[in-house]
């Protein structure tokens, strides 16, 4: 019985060093991998210059501007679609907020309504259904008015299109 308790006692100190060991040997490990990182590198400290440039960045995120635009009603009124079908819309535009391009637009304006008179009333009720549908012929009427009324005298541009009411009996 003697001999048995001597070999408890010297089994213990022995698992005490192990878990003393492995724990040393994690230590040692992890801190090689912050090393090899960076974590303690004083030359990844920011210089004067990048704190300035963050201070800069910072307040004109703080102040932002807002985008120098104008909305304007290009029309609001009614057209017969092809199949007798009725379409109420408004549709607004974004345009630049230079006075050369709300002048070249409203210009225009008359030649652009009966454009586009003459273009919706080529659609059908089912053309028109659904969001992605009606995006589309925004961007086929957006890419025409641009195309045909910009000038470089004019600086004519709309940024997008919209429409405000949509609505088809």
């Amino acid at each position: 019985m003697a001999d048995e308790k001597d070999e408890t006692e010297e089994k213990g100190p022995n698992v005490i060093l192990i878990i003393i060991g492995t724990a040393l040997v994690t230590l040692l490990l992890g801190g090689g991998v912050l090393f090899a990182m960076g974590v303690f590198d004083s030359s990844a400290q920011p210089s004067s210059t990048d704190t300035v440039e963050t201070a800069e960045k910072s307040e004109a995120m703080d102040n932002p501007k807002a985008p120098q635009v104008e909305i304007e009603q290009i029309f609001d009124d009614s057209v017969t679609l092809d199949g007798g079908s009725k379409l109420v819309f408004r549709l607004v535009a974004e345009i630049p907020k230079e006075k050369k391009s709300k002048d070249a637009l409203i210009r225009s304006l008359p030649k652009i309504q009966h454009e586009l008179i003459m273009h919706m009333s080529s659609y059908e009720k089912g053309d028109l259904e659904g969001r992605s549908k009606k995006e589309d012929v925004l961007e086929v009427i957006l890419g025409n008015i641009n195309k045909k009324y910009k000038t470089k005298e004019s600086n004519f541009v709309i940024n997008a299109l919209y429409f405000t009411k949509f609505d088809v009996q």
